[in-house]
């Protein structure tokens, strides 16, 4: 993800880095939403709190500084916005690849019949069935 000419890299197939990736995001909207973080503040305050969260949530997922290579310590809440969408959606192509993974390698598996049930045969017009075509029998 590149955002700012800030080049991120993550590897979002990782169980681990998810773990910390969905924390961040779960902690930032969290705290996003928190209403009583707002009550009595101007909204150039309120802007810097949702930066801050966002920021937070960058250096959490991305590693330590992140939020200042991105940002430059500006508190402008449409690019914080912004980045937080891209990353927001990585996260959710990411997660779309792998459940499309573990379709793709599990699919067949699940279908198959249990241990010790033989399957159906399955015969075209020219199978032998007891030493017959089948379209003899």
């Amino acid at each position: 993800m590149t955002y700012n000419d800030v080049e991120l890299s993550i590897d979002l197939m990782d169980a681990d880095v998810v773990e910390r990736f969905e924390n961040a995001v779960r902690e930032c909207a969290e705290g996003v939403s928190d209403k009583s973080q707002y009550e009595g503040k101007t909204t150039a305050q309120c802007m810097r709190i949702q930066c801050a969260r966002i920021d937070k949530f960058f250096d959490d997922a991305f590693g330590d500084g992140t939020a200042a290579n991105l940002f430059g310590g500006r508190a402008n809440l449409r690019e914080h916005m912004d980045a937080f969408g891209m990353a927001n959606t990585l996260g959710e192509q990411i997660s779309a690849e792998a459940y499309g993974l573990l379709d793709k390698y599990t699919s067949d598996r699940v279908n198959r019949p249990e241990s010790g049930k033989q399957r159906k045969p399955r015969y075209n017009n020219e199978s032998y069935y007891h030493g017959k075509r089948r379209r003899d029998v």
